[in-house]
């Protein structure tokens, strides 16, 4: 029965080493894109909440 929990704790381990590993690996795109970003919000724009959802979407404006 130890061999066994000291397997599975070994290979588990091994499994989340792996795994962090897999995610600090870097990505072959170059990275040097200037396309356009588009940004999206949900909000009033009609109706009596509209102040509010242009206010938001003039100050998401402003931030980018």
């Amino acid at each position: 029965m130890k061999k066994f929990v000291r397997f599975m704790s070994a290979a588990l381990s091994s499994a989340l080493v792996l795994t962090a590993l897999a995610g600090c690996g870097g990505s072959n795109d170059g990275g040097s894109s200037s396309g356009k970003i588009k940004i999206g919000g949900i909000g009033p724009i009609t109706g009596g909440a509209a102040i509010y959802g242009q206010a938001v979407k003039n100050a998401a404006e402003i931030a980018v």
